[in-house]
């Protein structure tokens, strides 16, 4: 039971000033990440280093998809309290195993060298304290306490990016850069985020067991959420894994630093579309299809727009953004950026489409919808690549994400269209 620090949600002014520090925070955090690709091309002219770090960016951001089980969605919908707060902490413990076991695998199949292996199993670990921090946040947030999960994101993006670039600078190798980053991350999740969790919500001993039935239940209940965000996460990792491949690692170092930029268009849209998915969960349960429908009129207008502005921001300011950001050099391969705009902003479009599927409970269709995806950018993205460069991934990744998109906005619509009053329960069991 939530104590005297959790927020009431009629207090709006209180709300408000949570939700806000949530924003901030994720911005911020995003921020970080996206300084620190900037930063390693003015400690290092090796694009090798470089090339490894977008590589290990990548690879565990697709295993990071199971340790976090695609839960998070999930977990803040889950209205009716089905699974409580220990079997969602509890089940991330397992998954976060399993993930990096995964991963283990993954990087030694894809041949990469015996250092890019090292620098992406350590990577891993920061990857899975952010799976870890990312389940007592869904508890934060269920509580309405977006101030904690904001200043968390702060403290973890600051000690993360200090760790990167005072470590680089001293060792210019990035595996014990990745070590420090790690424990930096660990110390945040030990000593506030599982402290401040604890003080908002009652959470007893929690332990590691595989003998818990509700959490294998919970586990069964997502399984098709973290197909999904696999096979979604690996679209983008399948693209640079073949760039690796045929074009070699320099130039995935040059793609990924491009690239790096658009992760905070990718995560301001998410942090827009975020907190409309509670809200649509219950007016889906609650049979208000008139204000269900509106949630929805309102987030298209907000990507057409979106898309427009980035758009016309890309083609005119490019070229200038990239050379005030990084060198000449680097500015030289301007054309790569527009695409990969493209790519982020639509990734999180069709995240927020999955989102509401997630929500009203739609998971088969989710899964359908993205094996679909996934096939034809397995299929398509090397023969673009090999007649476009690097440009041909992020083609790749545009034609898989439009036709997701498509598919995920007619299941919804036929869903309306089906959609009768008490027709579903809103939670699996």
């Amino acid at each position: 039971m939530a104590d005297n620090n959790s927020v009431e949600i009629t207090d709006k002014g209180v709300l408000g000033k949570s939700i806000m520090w949530n924003t901030v925070g994720s911005v911020y955090y995003a921020f970080c990440q996206w300084v620190m690709t900037v930063v390693i091309i003015y400690m290092t002219d090796d694009y090798w280093q470089v090339g490894v770090f977008g590589l290990a960016m990548t690879v565990t951001n697709s295993f990071t998809s199971i340790g976090s089980f695609g839960m998070r969605s999930f977990q803040i919908s889950d209205i009716k309290k089905v699974y409580t707060n220990e079997n969602y902490i509890l089940s991330r413990r397992i998954t976060c195993l399993v993930a990096y076991l995964a991963c283990v695998v993954y990087s030694i199949a894809i041949k990469s060298s015996p250092k890019e292996v090292i620098c992406i199993l350590i990577y891993m670990i920061i990857r899975m304290v952010d799976s870890t921090e990312d389940v007592y946040q869904g508890v934060l947030q269920v509580n309405w306490r977006f101030d904690v999960i904001g200043k968390s994101f702060i403290a973890r993006g600051t000690l993360q990016l200090i760790a990167f670039v005072g470590v680089f600078l001293l060792t210019q190798e990035l595996y014990i850069t990745f070590i420090v980053m790690a424990l930096c991350d660990f110390a945040i999740l030990e000593f506030y985020d599982k402290r401040m969790t604890r003080k908002i919500v009652d959470l007893g001993k929690i332990g590691f067991t595989l003998k818990n039935k509700k959490v294998w239940r919970l586990l069964k209940a997502c399984s098709k959420l973290v197909v999904y965000y696999f096979m979604s996460a690996s679209l983008a990792t399948v693209v640079r894994v073949s760039i690796k491949d045929i074009c070699g690692v320099e130039d995935l170092g040059v793609y990924s630093t491009i690239a790096s930029p658009t992760i905070i268009i990718q995560l301001t849209a998410s942090v827009i579309y975020s907190p409309f998915l509670p809200g649509i969960a219950k007016t889906y349960l609650d049979g208000n299809k008139k204000k269900f429908v509106g949630y929805l009129k309102k987030i298209i207008l907000v990507i057409i727009a979106g898309f427009i502005v980035l758009t016309a921001a890309g083609h005119f300011l490019g070229h200038w953004a990239l050379e005030l950001l990084y060198n000449s050099k680097i500015a030289s391969h301007d054309d790569l950026l527009l695409p990969l705009i493209w790519c982020t902003f639509l990734y999180a479009s069709v995240w927020f489409f999955a989102g509401i599927l997630i929500a009203i409970r739609e998971s088969t269709q989710l899964i359908v919808g993205v094996v679909i995806a996934f096939v034809l950018n397995f299929v398509i993205n090397q023969p673009l690549i090999h007649r476009f460069g690097q440009n041909g991934g992020s083609y790749s990744l545009v034609i898989s994400e439009v036709v997701l998109m498509i598919i995920y906005a007619v299941i919804i619509l036929y869903d309306i269209h089906r959609y009768k009053e008490g027709q579903k329960d809103g939670n699996p069991v």
